[in-house]
Parts: C-alpha cells; sequence; structure tokens
C-alpha cells in the first residue's frame, strides 16, 4: 500500500533531481538556482516514498507489528537519514524501540525500514516518514487504523465435538489455530479444563497443558474423559487472548425390557405387550428412536406391522409395541436397541388348546 503525500506536489524544474541530492551532500541548498515552474515538475512520488506492508486496517492487538518501508530514490551520495513518527503504538528497528520517533538510515539501495508496534487499544496512528537534512522537506505519511482485538480474532477451536459418549471413546482432541501474526514464544497456547484431565497435563489434577503452536499455526491437545458425565469447559488461551469451549459428557444411554411375560399361545391372533424404559441425556426424536426386532411372529404399532420396526420413547422412557404370536410353536426373541445399547427379551409361543370344540354327527 503506498501511503499519500504529506505535501502538494513539489514543482522542479526537469533536469534538477540529481542537483538537489547533490547539494545535501554539499549541506546546503540555494533555491535561486532552480526555476520552478509547472511545465517541468517532479512530485515527491518521484524522489521519496512510504509504504506499509498489509492492509491500512489492523487489529489492537498490543504485540504484533506492522512493516513500513521508505524509499529514498537517489543515494547517489550516500545513505540518508530518514525521522519516522507516529501518534499511536511504538517504532522498532531491531533492538531499538521508541514510543514517537525513530530515525533510520537507508542501506545501499536507498531503503530504511521500521516495525509500528500495534497499540493495545484502538487508535489511529499517522505515520510520518522525512528524509532529513533535505531543503525542500521531503515528507510522507500515511494513517493505519487500529481497531479493538477480540479473542476470535486472536485463536479459534476447531473441529472439536459438543458431546461426547462416555464409555465410546476416553480420549477427545482438542485443536485450536491462533493468529499468524504471533512469532517466537508468543505462539505457545495454554489450555485448561474445570473436567476431565489432559494427558501430559500439568497440575494436581493434569487439568492444565501448554503447547506451542506448530508452523501451521495450530495447538493440540488430548482431553481424558471423566468417569461420570457432565460439562466440560475447556479454555485456551494465547498472549492473554482466552476463548472458552463447551463440551458435554453424556453418559452411555441404556434400555430395559419391563414386565415378566414370557409366553403366548401359538394362535397367530394373540397379541402380546412388551414396554421398554430408556435412560439417555440425548436430545431430539432421533436420539429417542427405540428399534424393536423380531424372530418370529410380527411387530405392531398403530397401523404399522412387520419384523421390523421403530417408534420414539414417549415423555416417561418408555415405548410400547406389541408382538402378534405366529401361527407355530417355537421361541421368538425380541431385540429393542437405543444408540448403540439393547435389550432382548424371550417370548415362548405354546401350543393353543382350543376355546371350544363343536361336535357334529353325519345324519
Amino acid at each position: 500500500m503506498t501511503c499519500r503525500s504529506a505535501h502538494k506536489r513539489l514543482w522542479i524544474a526537469a533536469g534538477m533531481l540529481s542537483m538537489i541530492l547533490t547539494s545535501i551532500g554539499q549541506g546546503c541548498h540555494d533555491a535561486d538556482r532552480y526555476v520552478l515552474t509547472s511545465d517541468s515538475s517532479v512530485s515527491v512520488e518521484q524522489l521519496f516514498i512510504l509504504t506499509v506492508q498489509g492492509d491500512s486496517v489492523q487489529k489492537a492487538d498490543g504485540f504484533s507489528h506492522v512493516r513500513l518501508v521508505a524509499q529514498v530514490m537517489d543515494v547517489s551520495e550516500g545513505g540518508r537519514l530518514v525521522l519516522f513518527t507516529t501518534t499511536a503504538g511504538s517504532l522498532r528497528v531491531g533492538d531499538r524501540t521508541r514510543v514517537d520517533s525513530l530515525s533510520v538510515e537507508t542501506d545501499h539501495g536507498g531503503e530504511a525500514a521500521v516495525d509500528l508496534i500495534r497499540p493495545s487499544e484502538a487508535a489511529v496512528a499517522q505515520v510520518t516518514a522525512t528524509v532529513e537534512a533535505v531543503i525542500p522537506v521531503l515528507m510522507q505519511q500515511c494513517i493505519i487504523r487500529f481497531t479493538l482485538a477480540t479473542a476470535e480474532d486472536m485463536l479459534s477451536f476447531e473441529g472439536v465435538l459438543d458431546t461426547v459418549m462416555l464409555g465410546a471413546s476416553s480420549r477427545t482432541e482438542i485443536q485450536v489455530r491462533i493468529d499468524p501474526s504471533l512469532e517466537g514464544e508468543d505462539r505457545r497456547v495454554t489450555f485448561s479444563s474445570n473436567l476431565g484431565r489432559f494427558l501430559f497435563g500439568s497440575g494436581k489434577e493434569r487439568e492444565t497443558r501448554t503447547v506451542l503452536a506448530d508452523e501451521d499455526g495450530v495447538a493440540k491437545v488430548t482431553l481424558v474423559s471423566p468417569d461420570a458425565g457432565g460439562e466440560a469447559v475447556v479454555t485456551a488461551t494465547v498472549r492473554g487472548f482466552s476463548l472458552e469451549k463447551t463440551i458435554r459428557f453424556l453418559a452411555e444411554p441404556s434400555i430395559t425390557f419391563l414386565g415378566s411375560q414370557t409366553s403366548a399361545p401359538a394362535d397367530g391372533f394373540t397379541l402380546t405387550r412388551l414396554s421398554v424404559e430408556i435412560s439417555s441425556e440425548l436430545e431430539g426424536e432421533e436420539n429417542r428412536s427405540v428399534e424393536f426386532v423380531t424372530t418370529a411372529g410380527t411387530l405392531v404399532s398403530g397401523d404399522e406391522e412387520g419384523r421390523r420396526l421403530s417408534l420414539v420413547a414417549g415423555v416417561r422412557d418408555t415405548a410400547v409395541i406389541f408382538l402378534r404370536s405366529p401361527n407355530q410353536v417355537g421361541v421368538a426373541v425380541v431385540t429393542a436397541s437405543l444408540k448403540g445399547a439393547s435389550d432382548e427379551r424371550s417370548i415362548n409361543f405354546d401350543l393353543a388348546s382350543p376355546d371350544s370344540v363343536f361336535v357334529t354327527i353325519d345324519p
């Protein structure tokens, strides 16, 4: 991004640029030697420019930096000193840091670079670069706006589950991606949790762990599931910015047949009532749907009938279905399943005795 000039265009007679820079080396400048006309002009940008490497709007995180580069077009007489000033943030070159101004000598190519350390609060920085000991004055300015930085700007959780079933997996991977502007030790992310423990963690319950983000800006830890269900609040912190993620640890669902009926007549008509009770912390009908399967006879629920039927457990955590007896003597095994949990009930179909006998005699 090229910054705007702080001065109006300097109208200088064509061919006089090198003479101006030569006079700098002599320590003086005679304005009468130059004819200022509008027909032959040289703009400030042709003598000196200031650029910002990045956007003109930055986050005020208080530690990362924006690179500013000043370019003097002619250094044939030697390097020049460029004075940088700013109204917000601080300036840094190597080990030197100044709050408001800093002088930097150009290299052999006429370039002088400085880092503007971002402020920790929202601000507008007016940065000025001036070539020292030059007449007329060569100066450029630019405006950089710093907006308030939030934790969401610095880090984010990626692919972390909202709910985890206890027993299904004893470990949960937690991944955080940090802002790419973070460097060195600033890339260390500290994780903490009020429930469960971290693999290779520290603290009394191993509830804390600090890791260095990899070259892609990703920090990973493994949370070992607690023994009982509950909500774990996992906090990730980098450079004082903290973000939380809540993970619900749920006990595995259970299902149990109720009642004691284990036999029925094999008459092809009798309906045997089967009832199950479920225990599940999962919400939504899709997570409370019980599947029934029988090896003999047919299952009946409302207008539906077949060897395999599904229905949603009611508000009292029960599901009721009927089994129609077959015409043959035998055993039916009815299985009820819910999210990996299951229970079985065996029904014996006995010989169906007649309710009455009609005898007729041939005349």
